[in-house]
């Protein structure tokens, strides 16, 4: 299988790893039918990892099975073999896609993620993205939310850092990523709730307020809503 990526050209082989980073065109061919194991998501629900999807692009988006560690490796089938099991498929004859819509394999599958990007990032070498002048305001929007989101900001608030209008930012969000600007600051601010919750001992009111909710009940009903049970619930079932 060739892949194709900002004007190189790499081999992919049984084993090998490739890792494409957001709005980097790139292009796979294959001579002959080949099984791939593809997954795809938002860079912003993991937030620990924005910044090197946003700023960042890999030097190679290689990881050649041979250098790949056994851990890495281990943490690669172990997701695919949770995807078959939560799809209840195996081996189909034709492609297949699965998005997820229970709450606890969503949860499971973002912490497979973390697993996976903490090998990725240490077998990939990162150099500086210089974005295309056309996504230079998207991505400046991005930027602006995903580090001020722990703060009351509002569309005025990215317009006014941008030197753009609200009505822009709204127009911004809705046709690049497909959500509005309220749903994309909500989930970033949930994901770092989730984190907290997860690996740390802070109170839960701290967390709301760390996670730049305006409110104990709109945290509350927010997190719910997302992940389909409260946080005070899911803090009790952590070990």
């Amino acid at each position: 299988m060739e892949l194709s990526f900002r004007d190189d050209d790499y081999i992919l082989r049984p084993g090998d790893t490739a890792v494409i980073f957001p709005n980097l065109v790139h292009e796979v061919i294959s001579p002959v039918p080949t099984w791939i194991y593809l997954t795809l998501f938002y860079p912003n629900i993991l937030p620990d990892f924005f910044p090197n999807f946003h700023n960042f692009y890999p030097v190679c988006p290689i990881i050649y099975r041979e250098n790949a560690s056994a851990s890495f490796t281990n943490s690669i089938f172990s997701f695919y073999e949770f995807l078959v099991t939560a799809a209840g498929i195996r081996y189909p004859s034709q492609g297949y896609c699965h998005s997820f819509s229970d709450s606890g394999d969503l949860l499971f599958a973002k912490g497979y993620l973390q697993i996976i990007l903490s090998h990725v990032f240490q077998n990939i070498t990162l150099t500086s993205n210089h974005p295309f002048p056309q996504e230079d305001r998207f991505l400046e929007c991005i930027r602006f939310v995903t580090e001020n989101y722990q703060d009351p900001i509002t569309l005025a608030d990215v317009g006014h850092a941008l030197g753009i209008s609200s009505i822009q930012v709204s127009r911004i969000f809705s046709q690049k990523i497909g959500h509005s600007f309220s749903d994309y600051l909500r989930s970033l601010r949930l994901n770092h709730a989730y984190t907290l919750l997860r690996n740390t001992d802070m109170s839960i009111i701290d967390i709301c307020n760390d996670s730049g909710f305006g409110s104990l009940s709109t945290f509350y009903s927010s997190f719910q809503k997302e992940y389909g049970i409260t946080p005070k619930r899911l803090r009790g079932q952590i070990p």
